[in-house]
């Protein structure tokens, strides 16, 4: 890597409460898509009692998808 050449910034990762303000509904109902939906970006555990989404790849199911909710 050169000098003064940029890293490319990592995805914000999003706790599931941030995730469903971010598509608009409840936590209830991101876990769900996140089962039941194809496609639905999968939650990743940190470790115990910490798990999040990528947002990058939950704006992309949006654009895919169109309209949510």
């Amino acid at each position: 890597m050169s000098v003064g050449q940029k890293l490319p910034e990592p995805s914000r990762k999003l706790r599931p409460k941030d995730a469903a303000n971010l598509l608009g509904i409840s936590t209830a109902t991101l876990y769900r898509w996140s089962r039941l939906r194809p496609g639905f970006p999968k939650p990743t555990k940190l470790s115990d009692r910490v798990t999040v989404f990528e947002q990058a790849e939950l704006e992309a199911f949006v654009a895919q998808a169109g309209a949510v909710a």
